[in-house]
């Protein structure tokens, strides 16, 4: 299996799974079976360790093609230039802040 092909069914598969179990405590599924819940658009956020490198981009294509495919996920990308974790760590806090 070609990598790329294979980080847009990681991709695909993880965005399903994590939208699937996005429902409020007390949500029953009759409100979700009738719409309701496809038109919240959900972001969704990819860090990588470092850009630029060719198995992140890879992902970072087949997360925008999976986000373009479900047609309500916004697909956000962003990382450090430098591999430092620290970095990475507020980048994610930053994601955090914002409710992604």
């Amino acid at each position: 299996m070609r990598p790329r092909f294979a980080a847009a069914v990681v991709v695909a598969t993880t965005a399903a799974i994590a939208l699937s179990g996005c429902t409020k405590k007390n949500e029953s599924t009759d409100t979700a079976a009738s719409g309701d819940a496809g038109s919240k658009t959900y972001k969704v956020a990819f860090v990588p360790k470092l850009q630029g490198v060719p198995y992140f981009e890879a992902m970072n294509a087949g997360g925008k093609e999976a986000a373009a495919a479900l047609g309500n996920v916004e697909w956000l990308y962003q990382g450090p230039t430098q591999a430092d974790a620290a970095a990475q760590a507020d980048i994610v806090r930053s994601y955090i802040q914002q409710k992604v």
